[in-house]
């Protein structure tokens, strides 16, 4: 179904963007659910390569990251980010559209995550 999005997006002059989910605490889940997670992410990066299109890999970011730092300050259980990992996820979306940081409102609140993508990234 993606493929076929796909061109349907390339005929009206759209271009389809994936991304990975990111990276949760698997230890804390069930091993066959952290592992159809895992198996997925590596699906969802053959699918962008095959079809040879932009993959934002929250994934990767987020393995970037220190665990402790993740389940504390990004993770509100071990599937689901908290508000900073929400943000981090969006911060790295921008990045990819080249949205000027400094244009987006609530500068303060968002600070700490901007600094976090860009030290992860460097």
């Amino acid at each position: 179904h993606i493929k076929m999005l796909h061109d349907y997006g390339n005929a009206l002059g759209c271009a389809l963007i994936l991304q990975t989910y990111y990276k949760g605490i698997y230890e804390f889940m069930q091993p066959q659910r952290a592992a159809f997670f895992v198996r997925y992410m590596k699906a969802v990066r053959k699918v962008a390569a095959d079809l040879d299109c932009l993959l934002v890999d929250q994934y990767a970011l987020f393995d970037k990251i220190d665990r402790n730092y993740r389940v504390f300050n990004l993770m509100r259980d071990p599937l689901h980010t908290n508000e900073n990992g929400n943000m981090l996820i969006g911060l790295n979306l921008c990045r990819y559209f080249d949205v000027d940081f400094n244009k987006i409102g609530w500068r303060e609140k968002l600070m700490p995550m901007q600094d976090l993508l860009e030290k992860t990234l460097a």
